[in-house]
């Protein structure tokens, strides 16, 4: 038989427990201790608490051992703050950086993420406060950081990038002047078309494939195209080959097509656009202004969305067999495009953009 004696603090203490626990466990004790002040055998107040007899020993040997405070969980125990501002901003730096970084002369810290045991033992060893797992995990709560997944951001190799783009939005603010003077810029770029269709995902029967024809033969021809910024305005010609030699004819015609205004052309870095014979070509033409892009930075050129759409509603897995038909969807989805600035500003993000000189 079980009697113990406990005060009015730690009975108080024990049905404040027994009805308010964080969870199941810590309530299921405070019942077992406050029905052993009532003279009940262990076998008794197991069934009565519908545990094990092996369960009221070790809460017993619990409550004698630390009171009312051994009877919480581990992981519920009321815990005070141990890092002072200076401290939790040395988190904060540190969770910025990557291990590496931070201790680039300790091989314990040469990896490229932090786990919350790695920060534990950063702490300890700046600071020596001990932490544990859950309570670094706390911090970081409290910092504002959570598991989420990064997002990939594209950079240029280009050293003279700032200076490029700085040069094209100078190039587009004059554009977007309504004035007689003001250049016609031109965003320019050429893609290939071939025969065989680019593969993507579609829909088909399960469990059967879906062949798509092709003749076996390859032939491709090139679309160079020519955006006009801010109005939209889409040019292209179909030409065999991406040469220096379609380059110039491409921008003859467009010299051709404007007599009377200055046409400033935003171009990549591909070997035809730095030829010797183009480099002619323009200094033969004062009326043609070249700007080049970075280099390795497709994003700053708005014509590689109208291609990737082009490819979408034409070449990915396209069924046509002969390649003239191709050709031919190919020119009329250009031509239609043609007809539609709207959309051409809405593909390459002209919107905020005054479409009238």
């Amino acid at each position: 038989m079980i009697r113990l004696a406990l005060t009015e603090a730690e009975q108080r203490d024990l049905l404040q427990l027994k009805r308010n626990g964080r969870n199941n466990e810590e309530r299921w004790r405070a019942s077992i201790i406050l029905d052993a002040t009532k003279g009940l055998t262990e076998d008794q107040l197991a069934e009565r608490n519908d545990c094990s007899v092996s369960g009221v020993e070790k809460t017993l040997a619990r409550y004698r051992r630390g009171g009312v405070a051994a009877l919480r969980s581990a992981r519920f125990r009321p815990h005070r703050c141990k890092l002072k501002a200076p401290q939790m901003a040395l988190v904060a730096e540190a969770i910025r950086q990557s291990p590496r970084s931070v201790c680039p002369d300790d091989p314990h810290y040469d990896r490229s993420l932090w786990t919350l045991q790695l920060l534990v033992d950063y702490i300890e060893g700046h600071t020596g406060v001990h932490l544990g797992i859950e309570t670094m995990r706390r911090y970081l709560l409290q910092l504002g950081w959570r598991m989420k997944s990064p997002k990939l951001s594209c950079t240029s190799p280009d050293p003279e990038y700032a200076a490029k783009m700085a040069a094209i939005h100078s190039l587009r603010e004059r554009a977007e002047q309504q004035e007689p003077s003001a250049p016609l810029v031109f965003y320019c770029d050429e893609a290939k078309l071939e025969s065989i269709p680019t593969m993507r995902r579609m829909r088909r029967p399960r469990g059967q494939p879906l062949p798509l024809p092709h003749c076996g033969e390859q032939h491709r021809r090139y679309l160079h195209g020519a955006l006009c910024y801010p109005t939209g305005e889409w040019y292209f010609r179909v030409l065999p080959r991406m040469d220096t030699g379609s380059v110039l004819q491409f921008c003859q015609a467009l010299l051709t097509d404007f007599p009377d205004r200055t046409i400033g052309l935003i171009m990549d870095s591909a070997p035809a656009h730095h030829s010797t014979a183009f480099a002619e070509f323009v200094a033969a033409n004062p009326r043609l202004h070249v700007q080049y892009q970075p280099t390795y930075a497709p994003w700053t050129n708005p014509v590689e969305r109208v291609w990737q759409e082009m490819r979408r509603w034409v070449t990915h897995a396209h069924e046509l067999p002969e390649f003239a038909d191709l050709l031919a969807a190919a020119v009329r989805w250009c031509e239609r495009l043609a007809l539609s600035p709207q959309t051409t500003r809405r593909l390459a993000s002209f919107q905020s953009a005054n479409p009238a000189h």
